[in-house]
């Protein structure tokens, strides 16, 4: 399971609710009304099975929540819960083999920097 911690607008809640709402593989939905101050917003935050982040985050993204708030994932080692496992269960594909595109991406570019200290290890070789 992933959980998704989500700076949204005022303004825009009731649409990212409904799209969390709608998402198979969602469960533990939380909304704080007015909780976030930089930047302000609403806190909403709610765990989805893997197999459906990707997806999810791409619509979130689309919605523009990454411009005007913000999107933070975290990967859950345990959760005990029967509406976990039924999301993880209602969810498509296997939890194994998804892949968190904007996550490889990051990890990619992070990993990737041309850095003085590369430039130095190719010299002494």
């Amino acid at each position: 399971m992933l959980h998704l911690r989500l700076i949204v607008p005022t303004d825009a809640t009731d649409e990212v609710v409904a799209l969390l709402e709608s998402t198979v593989g969602t469960a533990h939905l939380v909304v704080l009304p007015g909780a976030a101050r930089s930047p302000a917003g609403d806190v909403v935050m709610c765990d989805v099975a893997r197999e459906a982040g990707d997806e999810l985050i791409g619509a979130l993204r689309r919605l523009g929540i990454d411009e005007s708030g913000a999107i933070s994932v975290e990967h859950l080692d345990l959760t005990l819960s029967s509406h976990a496992d039924k999301a993880e269960h209602e969810a498509p594909g296997d939890g194994a083999d998804a892949v968190l595109w904007e996550e490889l991406t990051e990890a990619t570019h992070e990993e990737s920097t041309f850095s003085i200290t590369y430039v130095s290890f190719l010299a002494l070789a």
